[in-house]
């Protein structure tokens, strides 16, 4: 399959008058539309009402209505009512495999990007940080300078692992490339001290994501195991020009992955896998051979040692394991260094010359389901992000961010803080102790919003990547260069105290994080946008989308895994026995629930999304309630004008809409099988369904899908 043959975006010109003929006329019908409902707020306003919707309003009316089925009762299918309009209008774009309000938005933020990027080039001077992103992607977007090469960088640095003198030479120019290979390591704060850093060993990403991937032949032979065996022995023929020795690498490390996969744990496990690892000091951890060491050594960097007195979390059963693998399965030498090159290789080779792409390209094809590449732009403001996620941060807030839109957020997350507080007296299962600690918990989150405000400053912004060298005509080495300082910078502050101004994602990102450790939530700039948030609509709109989101970051709190951390961010048990196995039973609900869901076949992990389950629960709830306190203190607002429906209504079609999802099959069985997140249909039924506040808004009858006969199944964790 030729290159250029099947890339979105080949074809331009075409394209880009196809948008622009869409775009036209999807703004002409929008205009009409709004015009219309602005006239009807104009008659409302010269009436008795005591006050009249503005243009945000009917705007709000527009996005909500066109996404809906009317059709269909909201009682008997919410999902299909609240998206029904959405799933007829869209369908999934050539170049993925799943499409949703999300994914949307995401990609609204890329082109963002792109346009700032393509203008910014026009200019002849640029700061420093600046400069260095622009160079960044232009070395990803020149392929004809990539492919015009003399030399294969990629094939150049995989050898020179090949050729080294010994396994922990191998080891130390591998790990510098940035990939975990046996463990994943990482530094974070301590778990009994959350004022220090500390270290964190985990079971490293494999080839394949599962464990039964590798074990299941009857399931996942053909579809799985048998594309990516080929994908191994391509990559090494390639590598080696040795077609017969590579099948013979290739065999040696699927039974090398095979080995440890036996050891894996799975998706679920790994959600509590701090419950399982081992706490010790680092000079008393074992790690069976000198590869772990030799690992550390290269991440540290040679100026600096790990404390022998510094604590260390790790899961020694499976460190135990890998080792053994490796004895049993790498013992050669050759082997074991061909394993090393090959994961680099299959980390960069999408960054690579033409016939390393392809490679890579035919297998994610495969299993993928989608035979069209993204468009370059696309791959390479992505890849740019990833280099430089606050100088590109720094260039998206300066574009799109609104400060006020801070300052509202702020206002909300008031609102939910208070509304959780309120709720926490109807929960029968919590006792009054765990109730008072449980409000000091919460009044104790702290939050970030929109950006770090170090990255306004130029001088520190320049500051944190001068490493990072770039040029224009080698976008491997460009990559290579920043893992490499990005590592070194990560692992530095091994013992140092923590920084509680850290920031863990780009303010480019479309995302909200909480993080148990620092007991906060954070809120990047690119999710403060439509559909999620919209300064000037109603606020039954904004509390169903950006509120829910808050409510649902500040649950994580308190969910399985957050609640076992206290205001502090200490793992502690800060729970009474009996609270505690109440709480389970509460949760149990849920994965039961969730767990009897299917989409297109595929069943719901009810334990591998139960986290998430109970986030946007919680989510839900705390929203809602925060929009009838903040209705209260300040007066009911008009409702969407040219509709029947009500605010209340309005507030849980804004959630549900953000869930307007499509997914191929292959993507609902990856998703089932590896996300902690349930399908956009389970995130919009399960809240629902478990509201009394929902079917009082939609006067859903009890016996309904919807609305439970028997209140008691309801499931309630928060």
């Amino acid at each position: 399959m030729a290159e250029g043959d099947k890339e979105g975006g080949g074809v331009a010109e075409a394209v880009l008058m196809r948008k622009r003929l869409y775009k036209f006329l999807i703004g002409f019908v929008v205009s009409v539309a709004i015009s219309i409902m602005l006239l009807i707020a104009l008659i409302w306003s010269v009436g008795n009402k005591p006050a009249a919707p503005t243009e945000g309003f009917v705007k709000a009316s527009v996005a909500l209505t066109k996404n809906m089925d009317m059709s269909v009762d909201p009682c008997n299918n919410f999902y299909d009512y609240a998206c029904g309009g959405w799933m007829r209008s869209n369908v999934i774009p050539d170049d993925r495999n799943d499409w949703s309000n999300f994914v949307m938005l995401k990609q609204t933020t890329s082109v963002t990007l792109y346009t700032v990027f393509e203008e910014k080039q026009k200019q002849d001077t640029h700061p420093v940080y600046e400069k260095k992103v622009l160079d960044m992607y232009d070395s990803c977007m020149d392929r004809t300078a990539l492919d015009e090469l003399a030399n294969d960088p990629l094939k150049d640095y995989a050898m020179s692992i090949i050729d080294a003198g010994s396994r922990n030479d191998a080891l130390a120019l591998a790990t510098r490339t940035g990939v975990d290979f046996f463990l994943g390591t990482y530094i974070d704060a301590d778990l009994a001290d959350p004022t220090i850093y500390t270290l964190f060993v985990h079971q490293s990403a494999y080839g394949l994501a599962l464990k039964e991937h590798y074990l299941n032949d009857t399931k996942y032979g053909e579809e799985v195991q048998k594309p990516y065996r080929a994908y191994i022995k391509d990559l090494l023929a390639k590598l080696t020009d040795n077609e017969a020795g590579a099948n013979t690498s290739a065999n040696t490390i699927w039974g090398f992955e095979t080995c440890v996969a036996d050891g894996m744990l799975d998706p679920d496990e790994l959600r509590q896998v701090e419950d399982i690892s081992d706490v010790t000091l680092y000079k008393d951890a074992t790690f069976g051979s000198e590869f772990f060491e030799k690992t550390m050594e290269s991440k540290i960097g040679s100026e600096k040692t790990v404390d022998p007195d510094s604590r260390i979390s790790y899961v020694k059963s499976f460190v135990d394991h890998v080792d053994g693998c490796i004895t049993s399965d790498l013992s050669d030498e050759k082997d074991f260094k061909t394993y090393l090159a090959l994961r680099y290789i299959m980390r960069y080779s999408t960054y690579a010359q033409k016939a390393w792409r392809d490679i890579s390209w035919g297998y994610a094809a495969k299993v993928s389901g989608v035979d069209i590449k993204p468009a370059r732009w696309k791959s390479c403001i992505d890849l740019t992000m990833n280099v430089f996620p606050f100088a590109i941060g720094r260039i998206f807030t300066d574009e799109i961010f609104r400060e006020d839109s801070k300052k509202s957020t702020m206002e909300m997350i008031g609102y939910i803080k208070e509304s959780f507080e309120s709720l926490l007296p109807d929960l029968s299962w919590m006792d009054d102790e765990t109730r008072e600690k449980s409000v000091a918990k919460a009044e104790a989150v702290d939050h970030k919003i929109g950006y770090p405000d170090w990255t306004y400053d130029n001088d520190k912004l320049n500051d944190y990547d001068k490493d990072v060298t770039i040029t224009k005509d080698n976008q491997l080495e460009n990559i290579l260069s920043a893992m490499l300082v990005n590592m070194n910078r990560d692992f530095e502050v091994l013992n140092n105290v923590v920084d509680r101004k850290k920031w863990f994602m780009s303010p480019a990102v479309v995302n909200a994080y909480y993080n148990p450790k620092g007991n906060e939530m954070v809120f990047p700039a690119a999710i403060l946008q439509p559909p999620f948030f919209f300064a000037t609509h109603p606020m039954y709109v904004n509390f169903g989308s950006i509120g829910v989101v808050i409510g649902h970051e500040l649950t994580h709190g308190f969910d399985d895994n957050g609640r076992k951390y206290d205001k502090d961010g200490k793992k502690v048990d800060w729970w009474s026995d009996e609270v505690t196995e109440k709480f389970t039973e509460q949760t149990q609900c849920m994965i039961d629930q969730y767990g009897n869901y299917t989409i297109l076949g595929h069943p719901v992990n009810g334990r591998l999304t139960l986290g998430e389950n109970i986030a946007d629960n919680g989510g839900v709830k705390q929203a809602f309630r925060a929009y009838k306190n903040w209705v209260k203190k300040n007066g009911k607002e008009p409702s969407l004008p040219g509709t029947t429906i009500t605010n209340e209504q309005a507030f849980f079609l804004s959630y549900a809409q953000i869930w307007c999802q499509k997914k191929t099959d292959i993507a609902y069985r990856d998703m089932t099988t590896q996300d902690p997140h349930s399908p956009g249909p389970q995130r919009v039924e399960g809240p629902l369904i478990n509201s009394k506040d929902f079917a009082e808004a939609f006067n859903c009858a009890p016996g309904t899908k919807m609305a439970p006969a028997d209140d008691s199944t309801r499931c309630t964790v928060w």
